[in-house]
């Protein structure tokens, strides 16, 4: 079974190192790896000395590494949203849908969005890897990352009962004004369905202990065990 480790920690401690040292590790006894960043810091490529790129680059024997960019990852996420939205609302187009479109691009929490869905593309894609090893972001980011997938679950089990009524409602207008004429799917429900498959595939996999481990890196420094107690207390709240 693929396993997954997520190394975390606060800046400066050796989150990277300490990934690329455990992926040789792995390499050296047989498995297939794939270490990925997803820190904007690209620590990877210096510690390598190998220009990295979204794309998977060999390393060495049984290692591939890879760089995510945030600011990328965040465009390509606005940019599905924004492709959603105007086909769900394609007939509602008198209603200048650019304005919404700005709204969300400066939303909060857009970021740890767009770097969850990279993940998820990633664990997908790679799914062939018997390890796939992942340098996080700074603290408070990786921690709302880990957070997402409940929350985001909670949200859309709502809307997903909000556009079940909306949808009954459609029907039944429908069903007056066509007669027996087949109802079109509601493609905002199946898009809402495929998120919730997606979330909770994802927070499935945080919590399960036989395939994903996090490895929590500190110096012996205060500020470094500080922050590291917070993490542990906060990843203990989660589960």
């Amino acid at each position: 079974m693929q396993s997954i480790i997520f190394f975390l920690g606060k800046g400066g401690v050796g989150k990277s190192t300490m990934a690329v040292l455990t992926s040789l590790y792995r390499a050296k006894g047989g498995e297939d790896v794939l270490l990925t960043s997803l820190d904007p810091a690209h620590n990877l490529s210096h510690i390598l000395e190998k220009k990295l790129s979204p794309k998977p680059k060999k390393v060495t024997g049984g290692v591939a590494a890879l760089e995510v960019d945030p600011k990328r990852l965040t465009r390509s996420y606005l940019k599905t949203i924004e492709d959603d939205l105007r086909r769900a609302y394609s007939y509602q187009t008198a209603f200048n849908l650019s304005g919404y479109f700005n709204l969300i691009r400066h939303s909060p929490g857009i970021e740890e969005y767009a770097l969850l869905r990279a993940f998820y593309g990633i664990v997908q894609k790679h799914n062939d890897k018997d390890c796939l090893i992942f340098d996080m972001p700074p603290t408070a980011l990786t921690l709302k990352f880990f957070r997402l997938p409940f929350l985001s679950l909670l949200w859309l089990e709502e809307i997903r009962s909000l556009r079940m009524k909306i949808k009954e409602k459609k029907e039944m207008i429908t069903t007056i004004t066509m007669g027996r004429k087949k109802i079109e799917g509601d493609r905002v429900l199946g898009r809402i369905e495929k998120s919730i498959e997606e979330y909770r595939f994802m927070g499935d996999l945080f919590l399960d202990a036989g395939r994903t481990s996090i490895r929590l890196v500190m110096n012996p420094d205060r500020l470094s065990r500080l922050e590291s107690h917070a993490i542990k207390d906060e990843l203990a709240e989660m589960g």
